[in-house]
């Protein structure tokens, strides 16, 4: 394990990491990896790249990943901002309500908020194990096509 400061790009630990894990075929990364030398060394150990070219690239290469959607959003900044704002929202109307809401509860009976936690607990868990069925993650290769 290697350990750098916080202002230390990731790209130049970039050799130890690959020194350190398994070979992969296809290694899959963002813009912040597009340089020649991070191709280079990639194929120089039998990879493919896939790797989409930076916005302000002089010389865009031509085997880069550019298919509509790597590696960025798949929502416009817009709808991010008006979800991280819902998020936050949400996570304050909590914090007024929730302790109301417990003591209500509790007023009724002092199992019932430690029921009611186990139950939203269960159908959190469940729709997390529905999800992970139903997403299938396609592979670097499937991307690129």
């Amino acid at each position: 394990m290697a350990l750098t400061p916080g202002q230390a790009a990731d790209i130049k630990m970039l050799p130890v990491m690959l020194d350190a894990a398994p070979p992969a075929g296809e290694p899959l990364a963002d813009k912040a990896y597009d340089s020649d030398a991070v191709r280079e060394n990639l194929i120089g150990r039998g990879m493919r790249p896939v790797i989409p070219n930076k916005d302000d690239r002089r010389d865009p290469r031509a085997d880069a990943a550019r298919q509509p959607g790597f590696a960025q959003p798949a929502v416009g900044p817009n709808a991010q901002g008006k979800a991280a704002g819902f998020n936050v929202s949400g996570q304050g109307m909590d914090l007024a309500t929730g302790p109301l809401a417990r003591v209500a509860l509790h007023l009724i009976s002092p199992q019932i908020p430690i029921l009611a936690a186990a139950f939203l607990l269960m159908v959190a868990v469940a729709l997390a194990a529905g999800a992970s069925r139903v997403c299938a993650f396609p592979t670097a290769s499937e991307i690129v096509r």
